[in-house]
């Protein structure tokens, strides 16, 4: 089982599993990528914003909660599972691999790169 599909009390997320299987079949079939999700709010979402005289600078904070995994804060965050691993590089100093998740751990959430 993917290391991302490992939820914070150690059950396999098959949710976002099942989700996942799924956008790879829309893609194969020639379907679209997911769509990133414009606002991401609600229970253990945190946006700060830096200001500066120039520029303002926003960063995403979310708190991991019972039955989450990496995969799942991806998908709510990014629209796909693919990009867990900007969670977890972002967030490598508390976390020792993917499925090492801990209710309550604060987890930094970055903005996807632009292309």
């Amino acid at each position: 089982m993917p290391e991302i599909l490992v939820t914070a009390d150690g059950r396999v997320d098959t949710t976002v599993l099942l989700a996942s299987l799924v956008t790879e079949a829309r893609i194969a079939q020639g379907g679209g990528a997911p769509v990133v999700p414009t606002a991401v709010g609600g229970d253990g979402v945190e946006v700060r914003v830096l200001q500066t005289a120039t520029e303002s600078e926003s960063y995403r904070f979310y708190s991991v909660s019972p039955g989450d995994s990496l995969g799942a804060i991806a998908v709510e965050f990014y629209g796909d599972v693919r990009n867990f691993d900007l969670i977890y590089n972002a967030n490598r100093d508390i976390l020792a691999s993917p499925d090492k998740i801990i209710v309550g751990q604060r987890l930094a959430i970055p903005d996807i790169p632009d292309a």
